[in-house]
């Protein structure tokens, strides 16, 4: 461990060595934080402060997914047993991020989609997503933060003919991280992507299923169709060297019968 200027006091000093730090914190109907020291409190405080730190617990994320989804399913045919996607994020595929989702939410293990049986087995992707399908991300990886990045720039360079100084070009620049961050919060609170954009996304993605399904079919269908022609072409070749080593001796033997 590096020692590095502490947080609190000198090197080697941290949240643990804050007063109070060890007191247990108790009432904050945060699973994260009721029954956990103090000092566990202030480092979520700095990791969830918005627009200032990016961050977020692992587990906040899997809170967020789950709540979502069940109130767009609430009321639906699928309200207890739709099922939830996400990419192969690892943070999110560790033991510990799974064994909380199995704790907190019992009723969803084994509703989040990921390779199921004896799949992957033996390897890193047993039980998970083997990787990422962008394609299927409707309204976000596919097409969502194409429009939040072409917007945020926009709104940017209009702000840019306000003279030096006026607060609105201020505001709309990506001169720092922080500044960036809170510009593409107000575009994708307020500006991009629309309403409209997230439908029309969402809607196309019975047709990009079937495309990579029928994708998926072909490059199937190509791999046996190779393999088929490679085990062909060898066996060809099998029986071109065998009548290479049998054609001498049937010669000698013609010509004896001469």
């Amino acid at each position: 461990m590096i020692d590095m200027p502490g947080k609190f006091g000198g090197k080697g000093k941290g949240y643990e060595d804050a007063p109070g730090a060890f007191v247990i914190q108790t009432g904050t109907n945060n699973p994260l934080l009721d029954g956990k020291p103090m000092w566990h409190t202030a480092i979520h405080a700095v990791l969830t402060t918005r627009s200032q730190g990016k961050c977020r617990c692992v587990t906040e994320l899997i809170d967020h997914m789950i709540r979502e989804t069940a109130a767009a399913y609430n009321g639906t045919d699928r309200e207890a047993d739709f099922l939830i996607y996400h990419d192969a994020l690892s943070v999110f595929t560790e033991k510990e991020a799974q064994d909380y989702i199995k704790s907190q939410y019992p009723e969803m293990a084994g509703r989040f989609i990921a390779s199921v049986g004896t799949t992957n087995q033996g390897t890193a992707y047993h039980g998970r997503v083997p990787g990422d399908s962008p394609e299927l991300a409707r309204g976000l990886d596919s097409h969502g933060f194409a429009d939040l990045d072409y917007a945020t720039s926009y709104c940017c360079s209009l702000a840019s003919v306000y003279p030096m100084g006026d607060v609105r070009r201020q505001f709309w620049n990506q001169g720092t991280k922080e500044q960036l961050f809170l510009v593409m919060e107000q575009v994708w609170l307020h500006v991009a992507p629309t309403s409209e954009r997230i439908i029309e996304d969402l809607e196309h993605l019975p047709d990009v299923v079937k495309k990579k399904s029928l994708t998926t079919v072909l490059w199937c269908l190509t791999r046996c169709s190779a393999a088929v022609v490679a085990r062909s072409l060898k066996q060809t070749e099998k029986k071109r060297r065998r009548a290479r080593e049998t054609r001498p001796h049937a010669t000698r033997l013609a010509l004896r019968e001469r």
